[in-house]
């Protein structure tokens, strides 16, 4: 076996770093999700808050069912003999469907029922129905809750059978209050006294319409509530009470072509459901017999118009049999004559009917109709087969021709005749009967049981949906996050190195309040107070980074800059001289920012004297030096009184010897500098530098920024040592979790 075969081709680079990337953007897919675990579980308990409240606040929803058969006509009466098509075949469940929903049918159910007037107690918002839903309160009308008597808590009823109303106050909610024993008011949207009225009795407004009759007028069939209870009545257009009642009215074929409709109607009170859904049944039962009885009327009407003239024509064709038998003493027809006769007399017939057929049609339909050239087509047809018959009468002889002629014709006109005639006594029947093809199977019953909602459903679909918006939140806010969050992506992205990673301390932001309110000075520098934050764990591990880079340095100077204010340059500045001074260097920390230095606040000192006092020449240095946390810490030279030309105070000399001075004075010597962006106080310092850092801040300094603030410091020769990762939080810290969770890594005790 070769070398190839028992040794597999190692795996590529490509593939290698394709495996890599895969396995990093999981992990950065894990840690933004953990990072957005807080607002995952505020966004999930707020939808699951409102699927909670719905799942016990909604109202039951009710569900009556019936259920409605399709018959075929009778084939008794009107089959496809004679005029057997006259009045069409029996509608499809389809087409029956449709007329179950139609205005016509649902319009005579809001007509019985009076469903264009609503009336319901006022409740509480939100939580009154349901409080009135469960209230135990017998026959009686419930207490009202916390002296709330205006509204309803259960056990009201009421019941308006009659209410006409002013056009402009269609579709408008009226109040009708509950007063002593019976009576009652009714008031307009504004609080207006529309009518008072008595229960079981009709009420009127003494206002006039324009027809003098009065503007308002009511009917309380029943009403139970305490004196003061609040209702809220309605009468609305009857167009949109049916465009409401076909939304909750539900049909269906019970299978394919089985002609059975399953019926159903949804609303909030069993009852209600029931009797609109049995109204609907009854029109549409009504109708249908109004319909087939009036296509049996007009099939009579056609048919009474053709018998006198079939009469005629029967009568006229016998006279003349009966003659030309008298006159030429004819014998019977032979046995083969008789039968062609019968053929003849059959083709004649079915013309006939095809053309009666066809003058009914006309009526509806025009020549160019499929079914009329269905029909013209078959009239031809029959016509064809009339004239081969004739052909072979002609062989006969003339005597025989003759009697054949006679009798076709008496035979014709007299089946015709006795065949229309049979048909308008059925159609008589038919519509004396007034029988249809449709019938009421099951009629709905008042359901027990609520068919929704789903409250189970409610609760596990806002779960999920809760879920699902939180997450959408932490993928849309990482999307539109401007700043950098991720170390890694940077050092990829900039190429430069990522000195430290500084983790979001919550020690720090209580001390920046702190400072806030003015309680600076000893105690405020992270270091000192928390020294085992992660935070100061970072800064400690840049604290061994600065001792190996200044190894050979010959001033040991270092500046701390950023793109922009905000990104913690001082933070890092005070906490990194602690941590020096805490491990026997001695340091000194400048804040050469004299435009809006604060440093002086973690040293609870004033910021003059100071560096532009040092520089305008008006004091040594050592003299505006102060100590920064306590006699064994770093020391501190403040801003300074902030001057009119801090650019041109750092041109200046004495910034150098400065410098240089405290170079040889103290170990180590760092300076915390205005941002790059803003002002050129940076790159006028950054050359003294023995190692220069740039301070960026998770999810606030942008690519952009930071590639121009390095841009600026190469022009001026400055060499940058690194980036410092500032305030790496769980919220922004993407795919960096390793390092974000070294640093929360607790000590043992």
């Amino acid at each position: 076996m070769s070398q190839a075969t028992q040794n597999p081709p190692p795996q590529t680079e490509p593939e290698v770093q394709e495996i890599v990337e895969d396995e990093l953007d999981l992990r950065r897919l894990v840690d933004m999700l953990w990072a957005g675990k807080w607002l995952i579980a505020a966004v999930t308990a707020v939808a699951l808050a409102i699927g909670l409240a719905y799942a016990v606040l909604a109202p039951p929803r009710y569900t009556a069912d019936a259920l409605l058969q399709v018959e075929q006509n009778q084939p008794s009466l009107l089959d496809n003999t004679a005029l057997g098509q006259l009045t069409g075949q029996a509608p499809k469940a389809d087409t029956q469907i449709q007329i179950l929903k139609s205005r016509l049918v649902l319009g005579k159910a809001v007509d019985q029922l009076d469903l264009t007037i609503t009336a319901r107690p006022h409740y509480f918002p939100v939580v009154g129905a349901w409080m009135a839903r469960h209230a135990d309160t017998g026959d009686r009308p419930a207490a009202p809750f916390l002296g709330l008597s205006s509204y309803a808590w259960g056990g009201t009823k009421i019941d308006v059978t009659r209410l006409s109303v002013p056009r402009d106050l269609e579709g408008k909610t009226l109040t009708l209050v509950a007063g002593q024993g019976d009576a009652y008011r009714l008031l307009d949207p504004d609080g207006k006294l529309l009518l008072k009225g008595q229960v079981g009795k009709p009420a009127y407004s003494s206002e006039k319409g324009p027809d003098g009759r009065p503007a308002v007028a009511a009917f309380v069939q029943t009403l139970v509530a305490r004196p003061g209870t609040r209702f809220d009545v309605a009468k609305h257009d009857r167009l949109a009470t049916i465009d409401a009642l076909q939304k909750h009215l539900g049909a269906n074929e019970e299978g394919k072509g089985t002609g059975i409709i399953h019926a159903s109607f949804t609303g909030h009170s069993p009852q209600r459901a029931k009797n609109i859904l049995n109204a609907v049944a009854d029109a549409f039962l009504r109708q249908n017999v109004q319909r087939h009885s009036e296509q049996a009327a007009d099939s009579l009407k056609f048919l009474n118009q053709q018998l006198p003239k079939l009469k005629d024509q029967m009568n006229t064709a016998e006279q003349k049999l009966a003659s030309y038998r008298s006159q030429h003493r004819a014998v019977d027809l032979t046995a083969e004559t008789k039968n062609l006769l019968d053929q003849i007399v059959n083709v004649e017939d079915q013309i006939n009917t095809a053309q009666l057929k066809r003058a009914k049609m006309s009526e509806e339909y025009n020549p160019q109709h499929p079914q009329m050239k269905a029909l013209a087509n078959e009239i031809a047809k029959l016509k064809g087969m009339k004239q081969s018959l004739e052909q072979k009468v002609k062989g006969l002889p003339n005597t025989q021709q003759q009697m054949l002629s006679l009798e076709r014709d008496e035979q014709v006109n007299t089946t015709l005749y006795t065949d229309l005639l049979n048909k308008a006594q059925e159609l008589q029947i038919q519509k004396a009967g007034t029988t249809g093809n449709v019938r009421i199977v099951d009629h709905a019953v008042k359901p027990d049981l609520p068919s929704g909602p789903n409250r189970k459903s409610a609760v596990l679909l806002s779960l999920f949906l809760g879920l699902l918006a939180g997450v959408g939140l932490v993928f849309g806010r990482e999307t539109l996050r401007r700043g950098i969050t991720n170390p890694e992506d940077l050092e990829k992205r900039i190429g430069v190195p990522v000195y430290g990673v500084i983790p979001h301390s919550k020690a720090q932001a209580r001390l920046f309040r702190q400072m806030e309110k003015g309680k600076a000075g000893e105690g405020t520098i992270l270091a000192g107070v928390a020294g085992r934050d992660p935070a100061v764990e970072a800064l400690r591990s840049l604290r061994t980074s600065l001792h190996f880079a200044l190894m050979d340095a010959e001033r040991r100077i270092v500046v701390f800059t950023g793109p922009g204010p905000g990104v913690g340059k001082s933070f890092v500045s005070v906490n990194a001289a602690a941590l020096l001074a805490e491990a026997g260097q001695k340091t000194l920390l400048i804040d050469a920012d004299m435009r809006k230095g604060h440093i002086h606040q973690y040293a609870g000192v004033q910021r003059s004297p100071g560096l532009s006092d040092v520089l305008a020449g008006d004091l040594p240095w050592r003299e505006a030096v102060v100590h920064l946390d306590g006699e064994q810490g770093a020391d501190l030279l403040a801003s300074g009184t902030i001057p009119p030309n801090p650019s041109e105070l750092l041109m200046n000399e004495r910034f150098g010897e400065l410098l240089k001075e405290a170079a040889k004075e103290y170990g180590v010597v760092l300076l915390d500098t205005p941002p790059v962006m803003a002002v050129t106080d940076a790159t006028l310092i950054a050359p003294w530098a023995a190692a220069l850092f740039v301070v960026v801040r998770a999810g606030q300094s942008a690519y952009g920024e930071i590639e121009q603030t390095l841009k600026r410091l190469e022009r001026n020769r400055s060499r940058v040592a690194g980036l410092l990762f500032n305030d790496l939080g769980a919220s922004t810290a993407g795919g960096y979790s390793y390092g974000y969770y070294y640093y929360h890594y607790k000590y043992g005790h």
